[in-house]
């Protein structure tokens, strides 16, 4: 993707998201396999996520474990399609 690609695809999604200033510890025992992506799923929850999306394997393992739901970008592209 081009650089202006990237900023007008997050552009569409920017009115869907909401800042949150400060992550603390979350109460939760729900554990990526892969370190790196532990800090994705703390901010899904301390975050109130409804939906994750990624084509991380990590992530898509923990799908029925999360407080929320867990899709590749092209579940979630048949969802928002057929809204």
């Amino acid at each position: 993707m081009t650089e202006q690609q990237i900023y007008d695809f997050a552009a569409r999604y920017l009115p869907y998201v909401k800042q949150i200033e400060g992550i603390l510890k979350s109460p939760t025992t729900l554990e990526c396999r892969d370190v790196n992506d532990q800090k994705f799923i703390m901010l899904a929850i301390m975050g109130k996520a409804d939906i994750v999306v990624t084509g991380d394997a990590d992530l898509l393992v923990l799908r029925g474990q999360a407080p929320f739901s867990i899709m590749t970008p092209a579940e979630y592209k048949i969802i928002i399609e057929n809204k």
